[in-house]
């Protein structure tokens, strides 16, 4: 695993802003460098969601070839992924995010300030959409059929779960 640098923000920023450099180490073996003592009730929330979402999914994030978009970008989109789930982390916005072919679960991490997340599935599918805040809170969690490009609204620092219910033939 690749270490980061260490992750620090000033006392007083927004959570939500925070969260960017969490999610800029998402990949990587975080050195936390905020004393814990100065944090805000929101970042310690904030930490605690990502600190608990880096867990849950370190096999995937450490152990799985990393596929790294457009260098010349500086990676503005990055994804791992196994035969059950993938996790596609957002570091530049205004971009149409490809769902993977296989997958039951994508989760899309936002790692901008952007609030519009384009989705796109070449697969027609029912789908059940959680869009989870950087508290790791649920903002809305709908069920739709999935087709094409998508526009998904959220704030800064959040994530996209879309699992998979069904596919669905053209012509049903």
């Amino acid at each position: 695993a690749v270490h980061s640098d260490p992750v620090m923000w000033h006392r007083d920023e927004k959570p939500e802003i925070a969260a960017l450099q969490m999610i800029a180490c998402l990949f990587a073996t975080l050195q936390f460098s905020v004393r814990l003592d100065t944090l805000s009730e929101g970042q310690k929330q904030m930490v605690q969601n990502y600190l608990t979402f880096m867990k849950a999914h370190k096999g995937l994030l450490q152990e799985t070839p990393i596929e790294a978009k457009e260098p010349q970008n500086l990676y503005p989109e990055v994804r791992v992924r196994n035969e059950e789930t993938e996790i596609i982390a957002l570091y530049s916005g205004n971009r149409v995010v490809m769902l993977g072919d296989g997958q039951e679960e994508s989760i899309i991490v936002n790692g901008t300030q952007v609030t519009n997340i384009y989705v796109e599935s070449a697969q027609k599918m029912e789908a059940e959409i959680t869009i989870i805040d950087c508290y790791g809170k649920i903002i809305s969690k709908t069920n739709r059929l999935f087709h094409g490009v998508q526009s998904m609204s959220g704030t800064v620092g959040r994530r996209i779960v879309i699992k998979k219910r069904r596919e669905v033939r053209y012509g049903n």
